[in-house]
């Protein structure tokens, strides 16, 4: 049985993020950093500021009018904004070392990127500012089965065919086969990472969001952001699990609310993973 600590050691050779993220996160914590200075950063990485244009010019994130300059994007978007688009941008590089024999990694971003679609959308309905930081939440939902990929396959694997043959939680199954879950897992990456708490504690509890002390708002929104995406995309287009009635309460949501975001998530699915996750800069 292994812990969530015990599989996140040893894997920062394929799971890492660039280096050129940690200097924008250590410019946005600096509140003598201004604007400039992470542009600047930014504009060193020749395929990182390419790619954030094209993200900060995409209907997906709302900029008006067409910016040509990394600079530009920075000054009207606000560096808490640029910090998670950054962020989302560097995920596609953690792990591009990830074997695609043991994960269908196509899949896996598709399910990820719907999931974060639906995440900033819900966030959006529930008037949280900075949806953008729920985008990254929920495309990061998901990264501690990775983890669970790399170092223990065979008792993830099990645990997720005996999770569907009986159709029950498989977070569930993972803690009685694995010894830990995979949100579990993702929590203890995030904090590996250095990234928020917020953010480390939407993942870690999001199979479970009224066991949140901090951060209920966001982990019930990537709660039903994941279950809705495990709706969209099943075969028989049904839920294994329903959402956990805290989850309604805490973000105001209802089914309607969910519908509608799934509908349009549907829409924008193919273009925003061309934003992320497409080789073109």
């Amino acid at each position: 049985m292994s812990s969530p600590q015990e599989l996140v050691s040893g894997t920062e050779d394929l799971l890492s993020l660039p280096e050129v993220y940690f200097q924008v996160k250590a410019l946005v914590q600096d509140p003598d950093a201004g604007a400039a200075e992470l542009a600047e950063i930014i504009s060193c990485d020749p395929g990182l500021s390419a790619r954030f244009l094209r993200v900060a010019n995409s209907a997906f994130f709302g900029m008006r009018g067409r910016v040509e300059t990394v600079s530009r994007a920075v000054a009207i978007m606000g560096m808490q904004q640029v910090h998670d688009i950054v962020l989302a941008t560097s995920v596609a590089r953690a792990f591009s070392g990830i074997p695609s024999s043991l994960v269908d990694m196509e899949q896996f971003w598709r399910k990820s990127v719907y999931c974060a679609i639906v995440a900033r959308m819900l966030a959006v309905r529930s008037d949280v500012l900075d949806s953008e930081r729920l985008f990254v939440e929920g495309l990061l939902s998901d990264v501690g089965h990775l983890v669970m990929y790399l170092k223990v396959p065979g008792p993830a694997r099990q645990a997720l065919s005996v999770a569907r043959q009986e159709q029950g939680p498989l977070h569930l199954m993972e803690r009685k086969l694995v010894g830990c879950d995979y949100a579990q897992v993702g929590g203890e990456l995030m904090s590996a990472w250095g990234l928020p708490e917020s953010l480390a504690t939407a993942i870690r509890f999001h199979t479970e969001p009224a066991a949140a002390q901090k951060h209920q708002l966001e982990t019930s929104l990537v709660h039903i952001a994941t279950i809705a995406t495990g709706v969209s995309m099943a075969a028989d287009g049904t839920p294994s699990i329903a959402a956990d009635p805290a989850a309604w309460e805490t973000t105001g949501l209802t089914d309607a609310d969910v519908d509608a975001v799934r509908e349009t998530a549907d829409q924008e699915l193919a273009s925003v993973l061309d934003l992320f996750f497409s080789k073109a800069a």
